[in-house]
């Protein structure tokens, strides 16, 4: 008895392993590019610091009214 494949069947091929490796390696430098030059990390940053302030607004107030 036959326990492989079944006769026609092939596994992953070579040329399939290489081109999903090179679509992910471009998947992975579109998203550098737009984490890097996109202004990504800025946003966050300036997020953070508004959120940060808002907080400390709302503390403010918060303390204001205990008095």
């Amino acid at each position: 008895m036959n326990k492989g494949k079944a006769h026609g069947e092939k596994g992953i091929t070579l040329i399939a392993l290489v081109i999903t490796i090179i679509i992910m390696l471009i998947l992975v430098a579109i998203t550098i590019n737009i984490v890097v030059n996109g202004g990504l990390i800025g946003y966050a940053q300036n997020a953070k610091a508004q959120t940060e302030e808002e907080i400390n607004k709302e503390n403010a107030m918060l303390s204001n009214k205990e008095l």
